[in-house]
């Protein structure tokens, strides 16, 4: 009678145990891997694999009906991988005890189980390689980096002694931060096939008396330079090496987006204090007012610019206007003529719009409707008129702004100006051709306002359109 009570309990148990495994039908996409590896030290080992849909499912290790641990997914469903930890009493000498994972959700198996056969291997010993051992810095100055690898390959940890005189990022780029010694750790915490290891270097760091320059692309690529530059000290400014595309350089600014406030290799002295740091940004063709601006500036310092002479149809121009103007004639609406009634629309437009659209000098022929009519005016999209001079001040304007005299005459103008910020403006004055008529004029944008004024048709206007 006990004989067949033990066979029956011996055939539930069975069936209890297929029954787990069966219940779940076939295996939905469990993948085990490296599951031969156990350190050295035989504290413990890892089973990793991977399901092909996270959806906040377990995977269960088990020895027998026993559970040893378990690793939650997260619910993305999307594949996944995963890594559990067998408990070192599990590990024997030379082999594991027979273990299974299990793939569960909700107390349900969603897989029939996988066996895991472990066996004991002794990890292997693992170096680092570094492309020096002491690196010299000073500060402020230049960022140095540890190319470093190890034998395993993993990813290496870098710490620093003292951040105070030396950072270390995870990528191994070193930073001074302050005179004295410190060394970086470099290290690889070791795997089931590699045991740990540990290099270290060491960092000297002198202070100087200087301070950094970082220049910036001020593009896509948003790339920078840097130049360490000693204090109390005129040194030019390192030339431009970035490209941008058909756009030109035309300077730097002390701001993103702002106005240019040093030429290429321009001589500066002291653009930050000992041990700070300042940036600087590139200013191009095509960057709005900041660029119009900076063109119209260098055009009114350029004794070889002759202003008279009529370009080609591919050189420097604007949007602006219409057609039926110069030598050549274009399809354009009827009634636009093209025409520049001074620099400040060559400029205006050439910073603002295309790099090099097609541009024909006024004639001293033909009406100008449009001045004298705001619908015309309106179906010019990059212009936008923002009030008669008589109703506005200088705080009413921004750089690049366009102030327009009217001109009762029939041809193509009065007289214009471009506000440059600070009351200054650009204007070509007493109807010269020539560079000299060409000039920067200082605290004078107020006194074109009030002057222009006494006509009520004299307006300002500003570019709006791309690149604005």
């Amino acid at each position: 009678m006990k004989k067949k009570f033990r066979i029956a309990l011996l055939i539930c148990f069975v069936l209890l145990i297929g029954t787990q495994f069966a219940a779940a039908g076939e295996n939905q996409g469990l993948t085990v891997y490296n599951t031969r590896l156990v350190t050295n030290d035989k504290e413990a080992t890892f089973i990793e694999g991977e399901v092909s849909e996270a959806n906040g499912q377990s995977i269960i290790l088990k020895a027998g009906l026993r559970v040893l641990a378990e690793k939650k997914l997260p619910d993305t469903g999307m594949p996944s991988k995963f890594k559990i930890k067998v408990p070192a009493e599990n590990i024997g000498e030379k082999s594991a005890s027979i273990l299974y994972l299990v793939e569960r959700k909700d107390g349900k198996n969603l897989s029939k189980g996988e066996r895991v056969e472990i066996e004991y291997i002794e990890r292997q010993k693992q170096t680092i390689s570094t492309d020096s051992t002491e690196y010299a810095m000073t500060y402020p100055g230049l960022d140095a980096c540890i190319n470093a690898e190890s034998t395993s390959g993993e990813k290496l940890i870098y710490t620093s002694s003292d951040p105070n005189v030396a950072e270390v990022d995870a990528d191994g780029n070193i930073t001074a931060k302050g005179e004295g010694e410190a060394e970086i750790f470099v290290k690889q915490i070791g795997s089931s096939a590699y045991e740990e290891v540990e290099e270290k270097v060491s960092v000297s760091v002198e202070a100087i008396d200087a301070y950094i320059v970082n220049f910036h692309s001020s593009d896509d690529e948003d790339a920078v330079t840097t130049q360490i530059i000693e204090s109390d000290k005129a040194v030019n400014l390192d030339a431009n090496t970035f490209e941008n595309g058909s756009h030109k350089f035309l300077g730097w600014a002390t701001e993103d987006g702002g106005l240019r406030e040093f030429h290429d290799g321009d001589t500066v002295e002291d653009l930050a204090e000992k041990g700070e740091t300042t940036d600087l940004y590139a200013v191009w063709t095509g960057d709005g007012a900041a660029a119009a601006i900076a063109w119209a500036v260098d055009i009114a310092a350029d004794d070889s610019f002759a202003y008279g002479k009529k370009p080609a149809a591919n050189a420097i121009g604007c949007y602006f206007c219409g057609t039926n103007c110069g030598p050549v004639k274009h399809n354009k609406p009827k009634g636009y003529e093209k025409t520049y009634v001074c620099l400040t629309f060559v400029a205006a437009a050439y910073a603002h719009g295309a790099e090099d659209p097609e541009v024909y000098y006024a004639c001293s022929h033909g009406k100008m409707p449009l001045y004298e009519n705001d619908k015309n005016f309106s179906q010019f999209s990059c212009w936008t008129k923002i009030g008669k001079c008589k109703n506005l001040s200088v705080n009413d304007l921004q750089p690049g702004d366009v102030i327009i005299n009217w001109s009762a005459h029939s041809d193509n103008s009065g007289h214009t100006c471009m506000y440059i910020g600070g009351n200054d403006i650009v204007e070509s004055s007493g109807g010269g051709w020539g560079a000299n008529s060409i000039a920067v004029k200082h605290n004078a944008a107020s006194g074109r306002l009030s002057r222009y004024g006494r006509d009520g048709k004299s307006y300002v206007m500003r570019y709006t359109g791309p690149n604005a």
